[in-house]
């Protein structure tokens, strides 16, 4: 029976072979014959395989020589190749790992329970883009030990999710990170505003506390609605009876090395660490680098969750496959004596410290080469779909979309991933600047962010339906020290507008529309703000400190068609602030008895006459008139905003690089 299940597997090996269909004469000698040290490394290894299954013979099996893309065997740790001719912008291990994750796209091994019987160099699974989680990892630790990084390629079991790279129940991390943060930073800067405006009104403290009872009771909702989920999610989570029978590989990086304090694991498949004791990582056959392979004696009874030492020159925790062979630890322990001896002698601590019985052949894999182009097509087919739990998420190539589309994150409400929330996809390099569009399925809201380029321009834009109309909410990029608008919400019943910093100290206007079309009394002045539809409007500044607070106006209401009131901000030691109400009248009617009314906060202050009052109504009117204008202003601001993002979609550019879109500028 195994010679013939051996048979069946060189039967199989031999058809993979034959499909990749690739001309010896293309391929370097290196790849197609083995040195006589090459020969000489492989007997050794065989030689130490048979001494291995006679000492353990309920060892398992161990992967020493696989045989690479043209069929010839090659000593594993000759495959790592620790020297790139170029790796891009690749520079630290987040990077290099991402990239592996995103280029290749997986070739689950089969059947799942035994080792390959194949290894393809990383030079063959760049140009491939198909990888086992052994070549993802080859590849990935070259990649790190070209960037001088403690690397190792492990073997060994984990849970069925990671072999299979199924992520189906886990929670997406860009939901736990920049969905999060965005949601954070609105919600703080909308109780930000909420607070500094009922400052002005001296009930900042009662909404705080309202605040925190309200989020008290959102956090015991939220932990309910957690654990119900948890319990969904356990109920899918079917029995896997192969657990703890399949195979993976990893990559081991070492502390010591780029500030790196602990070591931890990088699965290929994603790209994402974890600690050493993860509960995912269920034991250790071996480890191996561009030195030597190392074969783990230690005991893994609860998976690794217990610390698995990983000082290979312990003989009684590992066993080299080449004894005497120099290795990355005995290298670095050089390196630290040499910077306390000096470079003196160094032949001689060689020599003391290493008594080298095998020098390892270099490797046979050609220099390993990342191009720009590699990183711009970035995934195989410019296209990569990953499932999560309730989310999908879609990456892109921007060389394959037409409209600069990168990413699509789509979320879901239940976990069958049918009722769609929920898609917000990214951009980049657009002509119109867009960066990010999202549309809220369920609240049918649509919104956009645009990059900064400078004063005054459009970063943020909403909309959704209502009764009547559409509701926009657009903000816009301030600094502090210059006036601007920063905020515009904008519905066919109001429109409220916030500013930053204005010389005449206004930071708030709401103006509130007529709905209907009834024409105004005989006896009622037709005004600007009426020709405009308004009903009422609403200011508000901030407190000017050149001015007495009872002669500067905290809020000032143009209540049409009868009354203007005007509120002062609060003096020093007073709780209620001065108050003025100007009745309007037309210049054909006589002045009316109730003109104007006042209260006076500090009542030794002498109230004003008549003719003040007269004064003061001639200054609102101008003011109203300026008002009106600077609304209707921002209504046709509107107006042309909603006009040219319509051009800009037709007349759509997509640059493939910033230095691009400067050029046509």
């Amino acid at each position: 029976m195994e010679a013939t299940g051996a048979g069946r597997q060189m039967e199989k090996l031999q058809e993979d072979l034959s499909k990749l269909q690739l001309s010896e004469e293309l391929m370097p000698e290196s790849c197609r014959i083995n040195s006589p040290k090459e020969e000489q490394l492989l007997e050794t290894a065989d030689n130490f395989h048979q001494q291995y299954v006679l000492l353990h013979p309920d060892s398992k099996p161990l992967l020493l020589c696989p045989v690479n893309e043209c069929g010839v065997r090659k000593f594993i740790s000759t495959t790592v190749q620790p020297v790139a001719s170029n790796l891009g912008d690749l520079f630290y291990w987040q990077d290099c790992s991402s990239f592996v994750a995103d280029f290749l796209s997986l070739r689950p091994l089969e059947p799942p329970t035994e080792l390959p019987r194949q290894l393809f160099s990383p030079t063959y699974v760049l140009s491939n883009q198909k990888a086992t989680c052994f070549e993802s990892s080859t590849l990935l630790c070259s990649m790190l030990l070209a960037r001088n990084y403690h690397a190792y390629c492990v073997s060994g079991y984990t849970s069925r999710e990671m072999c299979l790279l199924d992520q189906s129940l886990q929670q997406c991390p860009l939901l736990d990170t920049e969905e999060v943060q965005e949601e954070t930073s609105e919600q703080r800067q909308q109780q930000k505003d909420m607070v500094r405006l009922l400052g002005e009104l001296g009930t900042a403290s009662l909404m705080e506390q309202e605040r925190q009872e309200q989020e008290a009771a959102e956090g015991a909702t939220t932990a309910l609605l957690q654990k119900e989920l948890q319990e969904q999610i356990e109920s899918r989570r079917l029995p896997d009876p192969l657990e703890g029978l399949r195979i993976h590989c990893w990559v081991l990086v070492l502390s010591g090395k780029h500030d790196i304090e602990e070591n931890f694991f990088i699965d290929p498949l994603t790209g994402s660490s974890f600690p050493t004791n993860d509960k995912n990582f269920q034991s250790i056959e071996s480890v191996w680098d561009n030195y030597n392979c190392y074969i783990n004696r230690q005991r893994c009874i609860d998976s690794c969750k217990q610390d698995v030492c990983f000082n290979f020159e312990d003989r009684n925790l590992w066993e080299k496959v080449l004894e005497g062979a120099i290795s990355q630890q005995q290298l670095e322990k050089l390196a630290l004596r040499r910077e306390k001896e000096g470079s003196k002698g160094m032949a001689q601590l060689m020599q003391g410290i290493i008594p080298r019985k095998f020098v390892l052949h270099s490797s046979w894999v050609s220099y390993i080469n990342i191009s720009r182009e590699d990183l711009k097509k970035r995934f195989p087919g410019g296209k990569k779909e990953t499932r999560f739990r309730r989310a999908k998420l879609e990456r892109f190539s921007p060389t394959v979309t037409k409209d600069g589309l990168i990413r699509r994150l789509t979320t879901y409400k239940d976990l069958d991933c049918t009722e769609v929330t929920r898609v917000k996809e990214w951009y980049k390099n657009r002509s119109d600047y867009l960066e990010e569009r999202e549309i809220n399925k369920v609240e049918n809201v649509t919104t956009e962010r645009f990059r900064s380029r400078g004063i005054g321009t459009l970063l943020f834009h909403r909309w959704k339906p209502v009764s009547s109309g559409i509701e926009r909410m657009m903000r816009f990029e301030t600094y502090k020290g210059l006036p601007g608008l920063r905020q515009r919400v904008l519905s066919p019943q109001f429109l409220e507008e916030t500013f930053l910093d204005r010389s005449d100290f206004l930071y708030f206007r709401r103006v509130t529309f007529r709905l209907d079309d009834q024409p105004l009394k005989a006896d009622h002045p037709g005004t600007p703000l009426e020709d405009l539809g308004v009903l009422k409007v609403v200011e508000r500044f901030h407190r000017n400190q050149s001015k007495p607070a009872n002669d500067h106006v905290a809020q000032r209401v143009f209540l049409l068609p009868d009354w203007i009131l005007l509120t002062y901000h609060l003096m020093d030691h007073y709780t209620i602030p001065s108050a003025r109400r100007i009745r309007r009248i037309n210049k054909n009617f006589p002045i009316p008895p109730d003109l104007c009314s006042e209260f006076q906060a500090d009542r030794s202050l002498k109230p004003l006459g008549p003719l003040s009052f007269c004064r003061l109504l001639d200054d609102m009117n101008a003011e109203e008139y300026n008002v009106a204008l600077q609304i209707k202003e921002s209504l046709m601001e509107v107006e042309n905003f909603l006009a040219s993002r319509e051009q800009q979609e037709k007349e759509l550019i997509v640059f493939s690089s910033v230095m691009d879109r400067f050029k046509c500028l």
